[in-house]
């Protein structure tokens, strides 16, 4: 029995070294992953803070913008039509000169979106004849118009 306690003495010392080194690493990894862990925390503490910063200066724009809304100027009123864009029905646009803007704020409008005072009876005529021109090659096939151009 006691050659055998002999023989189990180093194993015991290199035991109890191992232990102590295992919980002294044990430790240390304890300590750097709480680290790790309360620099996760703060990043999404600054994020959050960020991200509330971010909502209450969009609530204030918004507050300010709508603010300005309803102090606005009245509506801008259409003056003159200044072109069309020639192109027939759903795609024609027109520039509109509108009330109190220089003729460099001239927008292109839809026709539909235009009083009908603007839309001149020589603006309906050269509709008309556009229609009258464009409805015979509307009518023939295909291959007709490929082989008369």
């Amino acid at each position: 029995n006691a050659r055998k306690i002999q023989r189990y003495e180093p194993k015991r010392a290199y035991m109890e070294v191992y232990m102590t080194e295992r919980d002294k690493w044990e430790k240390d990894l304890r300590r750097q992953q709480a680290a790790v862990r309360a620099a996760r925390e703060g990043r999404i503490a600054q994020r959050a803070a960020y991200a509330a910063k971010r909502k209450e200066a969009r609530k204030s724009k918004r507050l300010a913008t709508s603010s300005k809304i309803g102090k606005s100027a009245p509506p801008l009123l259409p003056v003159a039509l200044l072109e069309s864009n020639g192109q027939p029905d759903h795609l024609e646009r027109f520039l509109v000169k509108w009330e109190g803007r220089p003729d460099s704020a001239a927008t292109w409008e839809l026709p539909h979106k235009l009083p009908s005072h603007l839309l001149s009876k020589d603006l309906q005529r050269s509709r008309a004849v556009f229609n009258y021109r464009i409805e015979p090659l509307l009518a023939r096939p295909l291959h007709d118009l490929a082989s008369s151009g």
